[in-house]
């Protein structure tokens, strides 16, 4: 399809461009960069010894790893919303000691900036992640401020009925 071409359903779209960001279900910031190259997938061989041993499947055991995602916006509110456990007064650049990471942990929700916000379609929603450096912001004097963070992902477990679940994409809780 040529690019001066529009679509008339736009429903089936996946879009790439600037990403509205929602943290703990508030509004946090706009990200131009989302890298989900870091979350993989975690497997363990399945073996049948009357087969000599041999691989003949894998079982899928869960995601570990980072989510990135770069800020473009950088305002105090953004880190004090990603800060683990801040409610009022100053950020502490120093966290908790032997904070067990997942009581911090809120859902994540990507949404297109291209989509109205009631299009939740195309949504990436995470049920549980923490930010993993919420003050860590680069400047340079010429271009605006980015503000890279690393997201640990974690599965649900209020509900582990069907296995662990870390989210999915489109309408939460459908």
């Amino acid at each position: 399809m040529a690019e001066s071409e529009t679509y008339e359903d736009t429903s089936n779209l996946t879009f790439s461009g600037p990403q509205k960001v929602k943290f703990n279900g508030n509004f946090i910031g706009w990200c131009n960069e989302v890298d989900p190259t870091g979350l993989k997938l975690v497997l363990k061989e399945k073996r049948v010894p009357a087969l000599g041993n041999i691989v003949v499947g894998h079982w899928s055991l869960g995601l570990e790893g980072v989510l990135k995602i770069v800020f473009q916006e950088v305002v105090l509110d953004l880190g004090q919303k990603l800060a683990w456990g801040w409610t009022t007064g100053n950020v502490p650049l120093t966290p908790t000691a032997y904070l067990d990471l997942y009581t911090v942990a809120k859902a994540l929700i990507l949404h297109p900036r291209e989509l109205a916000d009631n299009v939740t379609t195309h949504d990436r929603n995470f049920l549980k992640a923490v930010a993993l450096n919420p003050f860590l912001i680069r400047r340079d004097g010429i271009k605006g401020d980015e503000w890279p963070q690393e997201f640990f992902v974690y599965p649900n477990l209020a509900d582990l009925t069907t296995g662990p679940k870390y989210g999915d994409i489109g309408t939460p809780g459908a």
